[in-house]
């Protein structure tokens, strides 16, 4: 395996180990914290199928504590190719969660201003790059549980 190669598949694993840990800390409930991490799920570099999934459930969880400007990007993100083909069963879903959101004003009850899910990814990914260990990614991860 090549350096290049290497370093993608450490990336790929230390995206993967974070995801398992906020998993672990993601309760039940439909509150403002569980809405928080998987706000931060969702930004996760991770295969097409899981990523969806953790941002179909962003987006419910964090339309349940009344961010629904967050809710609709998410849902206007996942509607756009490539991500879902034009003709898809499920962009009517898509529609009328973005539509329901408008409804609702559009506006976040509970995101901080401040929150940078990307930039936050984006150093879990370089954590594995660099070869790093369990212990660097937890370092990114175990201030958000």
């Amino acid at each position: 395996m090549d350096e290049a190669s290497r370093r993608a598949r450490l990336a790929f694993c230390a995206n993967y180990y974070a995801a398992v840990r906020l998993l672990e800390g993601v309760g039940a409930g439909a509150g403002g914290r569980e809405a928080r991490l998987y706000r931060y799920l969702a930004a996760l570099r991770l295969d097409a199928r899981h990523g969806d999934a953790l941002l179909r459930e962003a987006i419910s969880r964090n339309k349940a504590v009344r961010n629904y400007r967050w809710g609709r990007e998410g849902a206007a993100h996942m509607s756009q190719p490539p991500l879902l083909p034009p003709v898809h069963p499920h962009r009517r879903a898509l529609q009328a969660e973005i539509e329901d959101c408008d409804r609702h004003g559009g506006g976040n009850a509970d995101l901080p201003f401040d929150e940078q899910t990307s930039d936050w990814s984006a150093l879990v990914a370089a954590a594995g790059e660099s070869g790093g260990s369990k212990e660097d990614v937890d370092a990114l991860v175990l201030p958000l549980l």
